[in-house]
């Protein structure tokens, strides 16, 4: 994974938010070039936002908030993170180490 092109947030700080928002915003709603909406990373790692992104995002484009507050408001849940997968190289990186069955359902892991 390491050889292909990935971003990696450590933190929920404002690179994060503006992250964050640039991909859920229409492409004319842009602040600045960051984002991954051409999938120009393989992979992107960070923190989980909160379940209010898509009021924060409603809100933005009906101008009762700008950007900048959606930036300020934004949160991350304090115990998770995640990582997204964005071209075929990077989900063919994945190697699972064994199976696990919950509920009838197998999950590689």
């Amino acid at each position: 994974m390491y050889k292909l092109n990935g971003e990696s947030f450590v933190e929920a700080n404002e690179k994060w938010a503006e992250f964050v928002y640039n991909n859920r915003i229409d492409v004319l709603d842009f602040r600045g070039n960051y984002h991954n909406q051409a999938a120009n990373y393989d992979w992107v790692y960070g923190p989980v936002a909160d379940s209010r992104i898509a009021s924060l995002k409603f809100q933005v484009k009906n101008n009762q908030i700008t950007p900048q507050q959606f930036q300020k408001l934004l949160k991350a849940f304090d115990q998770y993170n995640q990582v997204s997968f964005h071209s075929i190289a990077s989900l063919e990186a994945i190697t699972f180490d064994k199976e696990v069955i919950i509920d009838g359902y197998t999950f590689k892991i």
